[in-house]
C-alpha cells in the first residue's frame, strides 16, 4: 500500500462477504482499522499489489 510514490505499508485483505471486503491495517493515531476500497481511496491509500498464500492449508 502507498500514499505517495513508494509503497511503504502493508495490510491484510479480508472478505467478510461478497459485499463486505477491505483491508485490515494499522494507522498511526487510530490503531488497527478495517477500510473498504472507497474508504481507502478517501484516506489517500492506493493498493500497490497483492501476495497470495500458495501453500498447503492443512
Amino acid at each position: 500500500m502507498r500514499q505517495s510514490r513508494h509503497p511503504i505499508h502493508v495490510g491484510i485483505w479480508i472478505t467478510i462477504s461478497p459485499s463486505e471486503q477491505g483491508v485490515l491495517h494499522c494507522v498511526k493515531g487510530n490503531g488497527v482499522v478495517f477500510q473498504n476500497m472507497a474508504s481507502l481511496k478517501l484516506a489517500g491509500w492506493q493498493i500497490e499489489g497483492f501476495y497470495r498464500f500458495q501453500g498447503d492449508t492443512r
